[in-house]
Formats: C-alpha cells, sequence, structure tokens
C-alpha cells in the first residue's frame, strides 16, 4: 500500500514538472547526455535514424567549393544499394538540414526509395517527417541540432533533457556562433516540434561557437 502511495506521488510530481513551459526546469531532474552521444558527429547521428519504412535511402553531403571533393557525396546509406541507388541518385535538393560553411553554403538532404514507384526527398523542410517518432538519444540530439541548438557537455544548463512522456524538455545551447555564453530552455515533442522557452545570458565576457563537418 505504501509503495502504491510513492508511486501515486512520483506520477503527480513528474507530471507537473512536465508541463512545458510553466515547469520550473528543475535541474536536479535533468539528465546530462553521455559524451558518447554528445561528441558524435552529424554523420554518426545520422546514421542512428530509425526511419519511415522504405527499401533504401542515403543521405548526400553537399560542400561548397571550400570542400574539394565533398560535393554531393553519399555519406549514410541503408537498403539494397545495388538494386535503388541508381533510382535515388536521380534526385537532389537545395533547402538543406544542418545548413552552415559560411560564406558558403553546405548541408545535407536524404533521399528515400520508398518503393519502386515512390522515391520522397527530404530537406530542411520535412526531415523530421523522415526520422519519425523520436526514440533514441541521437535522434534527440539531431532534432535539436537541425532547430539551430546544440547539447554542450560543459554545464548542465547548456546540455540536458528530461523525458516527459510525449516531450522532452531540453537545457541547450546555439550551434554555430554565439555572441554570448547562454543556456536555452526549450521543449521538443517527440513527433519533432522545437519549441524556444527563453535565452539567458551566463557570461556577456565569452563567446561561443561550434561549427560542425563530416
Amino acid at each position: 500500500m505504501r509503495l502504491k502511495h510513492l508511486f501515486v506521488i512520483y506520477f503527480t510530481l513528474s507530471f507537473g514538472l512536465c508541463q512545458g513551459e510553466n515547469n520550473e526546469f528543475n535541474t536536479s531532474l535533468f539528465n546530462t547526455i553521455p559524451d558518447s552521444v554528445c561528441n558524435k558527429k552529424s554523420v554518426e547521428l545520422i546514421n542512428a535514424i530509425k526511419p519511415i519504412k522504405c527499401v533504401y535511402w542515403q543521405c548526400i553531403y553537399v560542400g561548397t567549393v571550400l570542400h574539394v571533393g565533398e560535393k554531393g557525396k553519399v555519406v549514410v546509406y541503408n537498403g539494397d544499394s545495388l538494386k535503388y541507388k541508381r533510382i535515388a541518385n536521380e534526385y537532389s535538393a537545395t533547402n538543406y538540414f544542418l545548413s552552415g560553411c559560411h560564406p558558403g553554403y553546405c548541408g545535407y538532404y536524404i533521399v528515400a526509395v520508398i518503393d519502386s514507384n515512390n522515391v520522397k526527398v527530404y530537406d530542411n523542410d520535412n526531415v523530421s517527417e523522415f526520422i519519425g517518432n523520436i526514440d533514441n538519444l541521437e535522434e534527440m540530439v539531431l532534432s535539436t541540432n537541425i532547430h539551430g541548438y546544440r547539447f554542450s557537455n560543459d554545464t548542465i544548463v547548456r546540455g540536458s533533457y528530461l523525458d516527459c512522456d510525449s516531450t522532452y524538455l531540453l537545457y541547450v545551447t546555439e550551434l554555430g556562433y554565439s555572441p554570448c555564453y547562454c543556456s536555452t530552455k526549450a521543449t521538443l515533442s517527440k513527433s519533432g516540434k522545437f519549441k524556444l522557452i527563453n535565452k539567458q545570458i551566463i557570461s556577456k565576457n565569452k563567446n561561443d561557437s561550434i561549427f560542425d563537418l563530416p
């Protein structure tokens, strides 16, 4: 009986702390991202996707003239490449996800062969559809990166999460260059919808930047 009461109390507290922007973002409840995931390159995160049902998919990295030999390179593929790669190679995109390489332009897109008569291209506008339900840490980190934020392993208020059933509560920081050392509160639904709550400046005396290339 006592265990039952403890469970009810725990469930009530957990539910109350998982109400999005109105919760207190209590850091004592948050989990840091393991270094083994936090330090993975974009290609490794993409390779961990458990995608929609398809017979073959490939992720293309498109570089700029500054990345000789990297333009249009297949960096990840899954499925029967001998049978379907030729079909996938007929498709391309220009609105890449995880885009960067300022002042040039580079990034990724995915081509999925659903079947012999159905091919779909996933870019920055719809890549969350390809990822589908976020069900592992790599997909959570990747989805956060796609929305312009990242997990830093230097402090819990810049790199941690709380799993709240259908939504993750996040402490993250900006991906790319930031003029300040900041902490950002956000939510990420397991269907891939990202919502910024607020950003707090920790220090104005140092900037913060990271640029991840394949």
